[in-house]
């Protein structure tokens, strides 16, 4: 389970941990969609408090018979057979959804039940938060009267006390829960008891007839089936659909919400029950017209993973049963719509199964889905349901008959159900919600029946036109965009996002001039409006007037030192001005106001990496790890710096860390290796591995590393020198490059030689001769590398090692 996010000191919730939070959520559900346990089929465990354990518990989990690989989720006990022992029901998100467990414990143990009564004046009726005391000979049991506890879980309001073989041994103690405790007497074991608050006695009270016991049995699982028919109450819209004609090549329209049903099938040629049933809705051409049905086969053949049959297959048949209705094939986007329809209405996910039909009503809403083959017979009584009553249609979308405990919704939300569409069909979404704001402004303008309707239409308005805002401009149409921003900004002329949302859409329109407008009123009403000094401030900066922003903004952060987000904004545009003594201040009063500030804390850690402040740069880092720990920019830092200060061991931590999360950093991938390498023999073969990936993944690392590689082979200083470490660089360079780049055969040259294999080193510069050498090499250079390399090798020849350039 993803853990909550933190709450800040001032109860606010903290946003920069709420997205991955969201995020683990997201991919938790999406496991769940797809239909894994939450639990990884781990058993449910039972733990017992034997009192003398010194605070520990045992674990009866498989002495009990509850230890089920079930998906658990809620536990409640209660006397089912009224024998006076507790027995245990137990729910679960997958089946078996319910489980009664019967006590099987030896018969003859003593009990005591009481129900508790409030005065429903100082105590709720349920006495819920009441605390019992029955004394018996072994010791006093306590008990509390809870409305509920766990997960979705509510036992029975009977409190049940087992006393094994003790006595009750005196009066029942009972501290109300609004205040004030009473004694009960007369209470015995084997009774039950009605106590009620003020009435100064235990009344007993007969128990429930013995019930015939639970029998056990095993529960079997009914058998899978590809086929179901869901009736949808309320119906979604149906996305625009269309289908690819035998005889053309471009996309033809399923006309749907033209008045008439139609049923969208989907079949390939391969697929023996839809053959059955397509033959079958073509016998029954008659029928189907006259009940005003209209049909559209779509036909998937040579798609998705069963690729063995084409389109002339599916042609084919359909000449051959001379089916009568609107058919050709499948285009992929139309098979993602129907995919997207299929996840809106289903938690879990289930593979495309054929056939597959969608009954759409005459407005083009999806009533009926058909996961396998339907009759005509079956679609003509469907037809039936297109006109039935709310009630009707509710009771025949449910398996089982029933009560329903809240009223269901009659109509889908429109706005809710546009965003399923939002990422890979946006004019899908837009068409959505436009109907939805005529459907909430209709709402409003007809004048809802109470004023929480009217609020609600009012609210959904808003969300809609926000959300057509965002859409209409990531689609390029800023003048629409900053149309549905204004009739929202109409709708909540208070609402600060909204206001800003305009402004946006009218800069995108290119309409400065009155967003400027806008902005110099707001300060001539309000001189301590900061929205609109910073917006003023950001069209000075667009005009390139970033002396005059600056001066705007600095004049906003006067009136409010403490704004966080205000006062880093002034240090991005003081920065751009290039004044960076006082943009750093800005950063550093944002970290002291705000310590949790990531990029605040990023941007003084590379500023003082520039000035060679290792210390503060590292706490910067830390800073940011303490908020991130996956943030990979700071662990890069941190890692980077404590490699510089000598501590490797924390360096090769944090660049491991770095990779658990970004395999492929291949700068991280470089300093990992040189620092493994650096750290001895043991480390070595990893640290190439590591050299050899970052070289792959970063050609550009190539010219790092071989300047690596030649200063540790050729330094004046002895002691800066290591011959072996800069062989194994060098060897790496020239592994990923297959020993064609001369520059780096030379720095291999150079290495070899600096750990006495001159022989080896004349070799290598030699094959770099050739290649510089070759007639068809046309570089500038070529003569001077010539006579460099010619002079290396003689020097090699000589077993003379490189010192310097």
């Amino acid at each position: 389970m993803p853990r909550a996010p933190k709450v800040l000191d001032d109860g606010s919730p903290d946003d920069r941990a709420l997205e991955p939070y969201l995020e683990s959520l997201r991919a938790l559900h999406e496991r769940l969609d797809e239909g894994l346990s939450f639990s990884g089929n781990e058993r449910n465990c039972v733990f017992l408090n034997p009192g003398e354990a010194g605070g520990a518990f045992a674990n009866a989990s498989a002495v009990s018979g509850l230890d089920f690989p079930d998906d658990g989720r809620g536990v409640g006990f209660l006397d089912l057979e009224g024998d006076g022992d507790l027995d245990v029901a137990i729910s679960n998100r997958t089946a078996p959804r319910l489980r009664l467990m019967r006590n099987e414990l030896p018969a003859g143990r003593r009990f005591v039940a009481l129900h508790l009564e409030g005065d429903g004046a100082g105590t709720n009726r349920d006495a819920v938060g009441a605390r019992v005391e029955v004394p018996t000979s072994s010791g006093i049991l306590r008990r509390s009267v809870r409305a509920g506890e766990g997960f979705l879980s509510q036992s029975s309001r009977w409190l049940h006390f087992g006393l094994g073989d003790s006595e009750v041994s005196g009066p029942v103690s009972v501290r109300w829960p609004g205040g004030g405790s009473e004694t009960f007497s007369g209470v015995e074991a084997g009774g039950r008891y009605r106590i009620v608050q003020g009435s100064g006695g235990a009344e007993a009270v007969p128990g429930p007839p013995r019930q015939t016991p639970l029998m056990p049995r095993a529960q079997e699982p009914p058998a899978a089936t590809t086929g179901a028919r869901v009736v949808l109450a309320p119906r979604p819209p149906a996305p625009s659909l269309t289908l690819r004609s035998f005889d053309a090549s471009e996309p033809v329209a399923v006309e749907a919400g033209q008045g008439r049903p139609v049923l969208v099938n989907i079949w390939a040629s391969w697929c023996v029950p839809c053959r059955f049933e397509l033959q079958d809705l073509a016998n029954e051409e008659d029928a189907l017209r006259s009940a005003g049905l209209e049909i559209a086969a779509l036909s998937t053949d040579g798609m998705g993973d069963v690729p063995t049959t084409t389109e002339a297959a599916a042609r084919s048949f359909m000449d051959e049963i001379r089916f009568p209705f609107l058919n050709g094939m499948a285009t992929g986007e139309t098979l993602d719509k129907v995919e997207i329809v299929k996840r809106s209405l289903f938690d879990r996910r289930f593979p495309l199964s054929l056939p597959f039909s969608m009954l759409l009503d005459g407005e083009g809403r999806v009533a009926v889905l058909y996961r396998g083959g339907v009759t005509a017979s079956d679609l003509i009584a469907d037809l039936e349901l297109l006109d039935a009553r709310d009630s009707d249609l509710r009771a025949a979308s449910v398996p089982l008959p029933g009560r329903w405990y809240t009223e269901p919704p009659d109509e889908v939300s429109l706005a809710s159900h546009a965003r399923w569409y939002e990422e890979r069909f946006p004019e899908e979404s837009v068409v959505l919600l436009r109907r939805s704001v005529e459907v909430e402004q209709a709402r409003l303008d007809e004048g809802a029946r109470a004023s929480f309707e009217r609020q609600g239409a009012r609210d959904r308005l808003f969300k809609s036109l926000q959300r057509l805002t965002v859409l209409e401009g990531r689609r390029g149409d800023n003048e629409a965009a900053a149309r549905y921003a204004r009739a929202a900004l109409d709708l909540e002329p208070d609402d600060p996002a909204a206001r800003a949302a305009y402004q946006n859409a009218l800069l995108d329109a290119g309409d400065t001039g009155s967003v400027r407008a806008q902005a110099e009123a707001a300060l001539a009403a309000d001189p301590g409006d900061v929205a609109a000094r910073v917006r003023l401030a950001e069209l000075l900066d667009r005009e390139g007037r970033t002396d005059d922003a600056v001066r705007e903004l600095g004049r906003a952060v006067e009136e409010n030192p403490r704004d966080v987000e205000l006062r880093y904004l002034y240090g991005q545009l003081l920065g751009k001005a290039e004044r960076l003594r006082e943009a750093m201040e800005q950063f550093a009063a944002v970290v002291t106001l705000d310590p949790r500030h990531v990029e605040a804390h990023r941007i003084l850690a590379e500023a003082a990496v520039r000035s060679d402040e290792l210390g503060a740069a590292w706490g910067h880092y830390r800073a940011i790890l303490e908020v991130e720990p996956q943030d990979t920019e700071a662990l890069y830092g941190a890692a980077r710096i404590a490699a510089a200060a000598g501590r490797v061991e924390e360096a090769i931590e944090n660049y491991r860390a770095l990779l658990s999360h970004d395999p492929d950093h291949a700068a991280g991938l470089h300093e990992l290796g040189l620092a493994l390498i650096r750290g001895g023999p043991a480390g070595a073969a990893e640290g190439a591995e590591h050299l050899r990936r970052a070289y792959v993944e970063d050609r550009n690392l190539l010219a790092r590393g071989n300047d690596i590689a030649w200063t540790l082979a050729t330094h004046p200083d002895a002691g800066r020198r290591d011959g072996q470490l800069a062989l194994l660089i060098a060897l790496e360079l020239n592994a990923v490059t297959g020993g064609a780049e001369p520059a780096l055969l030379e720095t291999l040259a150079a290495a070899q030689a600096e750990t006495g294999d001159f022989e080896t080193a004349a070799r290598t510069v030699a094959k770099a001769l050739e290649i510089v050498g070759d007639a068809r090499n046309d570089s500038p250079d070529r003569e001077r590398l010539l006579e460099l390399l010619s002079r290396r090798l003689e020097q090699y020849r000589q077993g003379v090692p490189v010192r310097g350039r």
